[in-house]
C-alpha cells in the first residue's frame, strides 16, 4: 500500500518535520549555552590565577630578576617627582631606558684629584653572625620601636610598622653642588665609645656622586663650607661612605655604583683633640664590592659588631667583616667577607602582610636603639630597621622639609653624636642631593 492510498499519512508528514526542526533547534540552543558557561568558567579561573601570581610577586618572595631591575632604577634623576614605590615586576621592562641625571650645578670641582684602578677580588662568604647589644644604649631611651597588638582570636602578639614624624631643631647651609650619597659626623664618641673626645665634633664626612663629578669631602658643620675635596676618577659614580679605626689610625671606605669597586682613603684626624687640626683625606687603595647584585649604594660601620652594613638598592642589608691586614699585600687595599644578608620588610597595617622594602639607599646606625636608619630612594621618608629580624619598626615622614626647586631627592643621614652639646638621642642631620640646606632633626615615635 502506498501513501497515495493513505491520504491521512500525507497530511501528517509536514507536522512531523516541523517537530523535528523544533527539537533540533532546542538542542542547538542548549549546546550553545553549555559551551558559553564552560568558556566563562575557564576565563574566570585564569583571571584568578593571574591575580594570585601578580600578588605573590610583590611580596617577600619576589624573584631575583625583579630585584635586579630595581637596581637599574638608581638613576638619581633630578627631574623625576617623588613617587610611591611600585612593585619590582613593573620596572622590569622600563628600567633600562632611564638615563643618568645631568648635573645641574656648573661649579667646578677642586683641582685636587685622585685616580684609582679597579681590582675586584673573588667573593667569599662566611657563616652568618647575630648582632650584639650596643653599650651606647641609653637607659632612659629603652624603646621597642614596634607597636604590638593582642590578637584575641589566637592569643598571639602581632606587630606593625609605626608612622613617625620629626621635630626641626636647626638649619645650616649645604653645598648645592653636592649630589649627596653618604653623610657622617666625625665623632670621637663614635670611634672610641662614650665620654671620649672634646664633646663637640665640628666636621662632617660627605660623599657626592655623578659620573665625572664624584668626590669625597670634609665639611664644616656649622657653615657648610667644604674644607677639602678629593675628586674621584670619572669612571666611577660615588655612593655611600663610612669611616672606622684601623691599626691605630683611621680609614674611610667609599662605595661606587656599578663598577664593583670601592675606594679606600686614609683619614688624618686627631679625634681626641678635634679643635686642633682639620681632617685630611688621601686616596690609598680599592676593594671589591660584595652585594646581592654587585652594586654599592649605602654603607655604615657598626663599631660594636665591628662590621660594615651595606645596601645595594635591593631589599637586603649585607653585613661585611674586614679581613685581617695580613691577607692583603697592599696596606691601602682592603678585602671584606660577606657574613650575613638580612631581608628588610615592613607592615603598614595589621590587615596587610610583611612586604619587602626595595631601593634601600643611604644608611646610618642609631647607637641609642641599635637600629639602622635608611633612606629609600625617591621616597620622602626614613625607615628604622631592626637588626635581629630586618623588620621596619618606624617610618618617619620628612616630606615637609624645604628643598629648592630643581633639587633632587632626600638622601643623607648622620647621627648628631657630639656635634652638639645637648642630648643627641634620636637626633640626626639630614639633607638631599643638590639641597641648599642641611637639617638637624629629632625623630618622633608617634
Amino acid at each position: 500500500m502506498t501513501t497515495r492510498d493513505q491520504p491521512h499519512l500525507l497530511r501528517r508528514r509536514p507536522c512531523q518535520r516541523r517537530s523535528r526542526s523544533i527539537l533540533l533547534l532546542l538542542a542547538a540552543v542548549c549546546l550553545g549555552a553549555v559551551v558559553l558557561i564552560v568558556s566563562l568558567s575557564v576565563a574566570l579561573t585564569r583571571s584568578e590565577q593571574t591575580t594570585q601570581t601578580s600578588s605573590s610577586n610583590t611580596g617577600v618572595g619576589a624573584s631575583s630578576s625583579s630585584s635586579s631591575s630595581w637596581n637599574d632604577m638608581e638613576q638619581r634623576s633630578s627631574t623625576d617627582d617623588l613617587v610611591p614605590t611600585p612593585s619590582p615586576s613593573s620596572l622590569t621592562s622600563s628600567s633600562s631606558s632611564i638615563a643618568k641625571m645631568t648635573p645641574l650645578s656648573t661649579s667646578s670641582p677642586s683641582s685636587e684629584s685622585s685616580t684609582t684602578t679597579a681590582s675586584p677580588a673573588a667573593s667569599t662568604s662566611a657563616p652568618s653572625e647575630s648582632p650584639t647589644t650596643a653599650p651606647f644604649l641609653d637607659s632612659n631611651h629603652v624603646v621597642s620601636h614596634v607597636v604590638s597588638h593582642n590578637d584575641d582570636d589566637n592569643n598571639n602578639i602581632t606587630e606593625e610598622t609605626v608612622q613617625g614624624s620629626f621635630t626641626l631643631l636647626e638649619t645650616v647651609s649645604h653645598d648645592t653642588g653636592s649630589f649627596t650619597q653618604g653623610l657622617e659626623v666625625l665623632s670621637a664618641t663614635r670611634v672610641h665609645g662614650s665620654n671620649s673626645g672634646n664633646g663637640n665634633s665640628l666636621y662632617m664626612l660627605e660623599s657626592s656622586g655623578l659620573y665625572g663629578r664624584s668626590n669625597l669631602r670634609i665639611v664644616d658643620i656649622s657653615s657648610g663650607q667644604v674644607l677639602q675635596q678629593v675628586n674621584v676618577d670619572g669612571q666611577y659614580f660615588a655612593e655611600g661612605c663610612t669611616y672606622f679605626p684601623y691599626q691605630n689610625k683611621y680609614k674611610v671606605v667609599q662605595l661606587t655604583w656599578k663598577s664593583g669597586t670601592g675606594l679606600v682613603y686614609d683619614l688624618d684626624y686627631d679625634f681626641q683633640n678635634g679643635n686642633t687640626n682639620v681632617p685630611a683625606l688621601s686616596l690609598v687603595g680599592t676593594f671589591p664590592i660584595q652585594t646581592t647584585n654587585g652594586e654599592g649604594w649605602g654603607i655604615v660601620y657598626h663599631p660594636q659588631l665591628d662590621q660594615f652594613i651595606v645596601s645595594d638598592g635591593s631589599s637586603n642589608l649585607h653585613f661585611w667583616k674586614l679581613r685581617s691586614s695580613s691577607d692583603s699585600d697592599n696596606d691601602g687595599d682592603l678585602e671584606f667577607d660577606l657574613v650575613r644578608t638580612l631581608p628588610v620588610t615592613r607592615r603598614l597595617s595589621l590587615e596587610s602582610s610583611w612586604t619587602s622594602v626595595w631601593r634601600l639607599n643611604e644608611l646610618e646606625w642609631d647607637p641609642h636603639s641599635n637600629t639602622i636608619l635608611a633612606n629609600v630612594w625617591q621616597q620622602n621618608h626614613i625607615v628604622r630597621i631592626r637588626l635581629d629580624d630586618g623588620k621596619v619598626t618606624h617610618q618617619y615622614d620628612l616630606s615637609s622639609l624645604s628643598r629648592p626647586s630643581g633639587a633632587d631627592v632626600l638622601n643623607g643621614i648622620a647621627a648628631v653624636w657630639d656635634s652638639r652639646t645637648t642630648s643627641s638621642v634620636d637626633q640626626f642631620w639630614v639633607t638631599g642631593k643638590l639641597w641648599s640646606q642641611m637639617y638637624r632633626i629629632q625623630l618622633v615615635d608617634n
